[in-house]
């Protein structure tokens, strides 16, 4: 274990002479940009696109695309808790400045979290809806998001290349199994969500046991939505506009109010995210499909 560590960290010198290259391109212009890029691959704005594809585009996509991304998620934080990697941060005159104030990010740094985000993500938008636009928009964000994280020294090379493939792995399989029957699908859902779930026991990561919570939720209102709301997708502009609004607002209430309300430990930040789960994908569509937009 040691001998990859000491390959895939900041202690190989050709990483840290690319990191310091970066660090010598820095300037506002570049801070900002790739401040709103490296933005980009935080769970909130993720959650936000697979939501809003659910509610407006397609659900069958947006449930993929959501499964998806969880699942690379809780194995990324799974592969941290092995290795163990420390961040390349404070090392050979290395230094992570984001605008507008200096931000050092907490945890370990192999495999990113941000580049298997970006991977996961993009590779289930263009799977699920394959979009000329989206190729290019997807591998764009593919390219950028990585490559904000190497700008702000958050990660090595090694670390966002990692990350970007285990993301995209994580997409290849779950489009392979949304493809299998309806009553597969349930079963293998509740299988891959009990797998983590074993997991979680040897994972001592504080978001984990948030991303078995909301990827239960998501997959439990997305059976429930299929069988007794069955939600019809927008026609017009308002319809679009209107679900935005409320779903992401009614999301933006909802886990807060429960945090403020449950106790913080992870069987409450499990239960709120589950909630969260529940929310976006019958939650919402039920509130949608009561006010007729």
């Amino acid at each position: 274990m040691n001998w990859i560590m000491q390959h895939i960290s900041y202690q190989v010198q050709w990483q840290s002479d690319f990191l310091l290259f970066l660090q010598s391109l820095r300037n506002d212009f570049l801070s900002w940009f790739f401040y709103i890029v490296t933005n980009s691959g935080e769970e909130v704005f993720c959650f936000a696109v697979c939501s809003v594809i659910f509610w407006c585009v397609s659900k069958r996509a947006g449930y993929i695309i959501g499964f998806s991304l969880i699942s690379a998620d809780l194995v990324n934080m799974a592969v941290k808790q092995v290795f163990q990697v420390p961040r390349p941060i404070g090392h050979n005159g290395i230094e992570c400045v984001r605008t507008p104030v200096e931000v050092f990010p907490q945890g370990y740094s192999f495999p990113s979290g941000h580049a298997t985000a970006a991977g996961s993500l993009w590779s289930s938008v263009i799977l699920a809806l394959r979009k000329r636009w989206l190729v290019v928009l997807g591998v764009l964000m593919m390219i950028l998001i990585p490559l904000s994280r190497l700008y702000f020294a958050a990660h090595t090379p090694i670390d966002v290349t990692a990350g970007l493939v285990l993301g995209i792995l994580t997409a290849l399989v779950i489009n392979r199994i949304s493809e299998a029957s309806e009553k597969a699908k349930k079963y293998l859902a509740a299988v891959i969500v009990f797998v983590f779930a074993a997991v979680g026991i040897f994972v001592n990561h504080p978001g984990y046991w948030k991303a078995i919570g909301i990827l239960a939720g998501l997959t439990s209102g997305y059976f429930m939505e299929k069988e007794s709301i069955k939600l019809d997708m927008p026609k017009k502009v308002c319809g679009y506009i209107s679900r935005t609004f409320l779903g992401l607002a009614g999301a933006s209430i909802l886990c807060p109010l429960l945090g403020v309300l449950l106790p913080d430990s992870a069987v409450s930040g499990a239960f709120r995210y589950c909630c969260l789960g529940l929310w976006i994908t019958a939650g919402a569509p039920a509130l949608f499909s009561k006010l007729k937009i």
